[in-house]
């Protein structure tokens, strides 16, 4: 009895999971791993965001195709006298062609840079220059009796003067008068530019320029002349803390070429330049989209 119980003990087959449950169980783990769960909703975020980027780049290059137009409308036309209800910039459209008559402060004059000449080097397709042809970098050394300092500079400053408006007594705008090289941003180095008495001059309505980060803050120079007050300079067009400085409205002229004076600052000095590479972001954003969304659907369902 006992060598027949040891052999029905050896002979009892080990317990398994019947096969049907085994597929069952199997079944069930998979797709309790592909079951929607806050990782899945995490990562689908990355298309999302995808593509409201891409939809975003639509509008903007909606909006940049609309300002060019209307810039290329604008700066052709006639120049329009400014009138006495405009009390900044912003009450014009930007690059409005305007005239205006009166006299400068060259007491309070003030340097922006350093920049360099706008020559007709620039692509008139990048809207660089909307008065067509410019006379070369040489030509306008010669015409403003700045030839004496060689070459031109490849750095200098733009001049910026407070304007007092005919007819209206202590009412001053900020006028660009133009280019200067280095050697001449002392305005005691170019008495024969500072031109007096009541002128006429036209330009292009320009708006405030916001400075790039870590742009040092406007300085004084040391050698200004005796009757001329501290001589600042700003890195950057700040039309508004320019304005409170020299206690003007918050109006500014970049002055085109016909106003350069002999000796003075070379007028002209506009720049537009914008770039429209919305439709390579377009492309950008919504490949990205396409490609994540894809690998998320992968991830989920197969």
């Amino acid at each position: 009895m006992n060598s027949l119980s040891g052999t029905l003990i050896r002979r009892l087959p080990r317990f398994q999971r019947p096969c049907h449950l085994v597929r069952y169980v199997g079944t069930a783990n998979e797709e309790s791993d592909k079951k929607l769960n806050p990782r899945h909703f995490l990562l689908l975020l990355c298309p999302i965001t995808a593509f409201s980027l891409g939809y975003w780049q639509i509008q903007r290059r909606r909006w940049k195709l609309d300002l060019i137009e209307k810039i290329e409308k604008i700066m052709p036309s006639p120049p329009i006298p400014l009138a006495e209800d405009v009390k900044a910039s912003i009450d014009l459209p930007e690059f409005q062609p305007i005239t205006v008559e009166g006299r400068f402060d060259h007491s309070r004059e003030v340097i922006v840079g350093p920049r360099a000449i706008i020559t007709d080097d620039i692509p008139t397709g990048a809207y660089g220059s909307a008065w067509g042809s410019r006379p070369s970098a040489e030509h306008h050394m010669k015409e403003s009796n700045l030839s004496n300092f060689g070459a031109p500079a490849p750095n200098g400053y733009c001049v910026v003067t407070p304007f007092e408006i005919k007819d209206r007594p202590s009412v001053f705008i900020l006028v660009n008068r133009g280019w200067v090289p280095t050697a001449l941003r002392d305005p005691i180095t170019r008495p024969d530019g500072q031109i007096q008495g009541t002128v006429k001059i036209t330009g292009f309505i320009r708006y405030n320029e916001k400075p790039p980060p870590f742009t040092p803050d406007p300085k004084t120079m040391s050698n200004a002349g005796k009757d001329q007050e501290p001589h600042r300079q700003y890195f950057s067009r700040e039309v508004i803390r320019i304005s409170e400085t020299l206690n003007t409205l918050p109006i500014f002229i970049d002055a085109d070429y016909a106003s350069t004076v002999k000796g003075g600052p070379i007028g002209g000095q506009t720049k537009v330049l914008l770039r429209n590479t919305h439709t390579e972001y377009i492309i950008t954003w919504f490949s990205l989209g396409a490609l994540t969304l894809g690998m998320w659907m992968y991830w989920l369902f197969f």
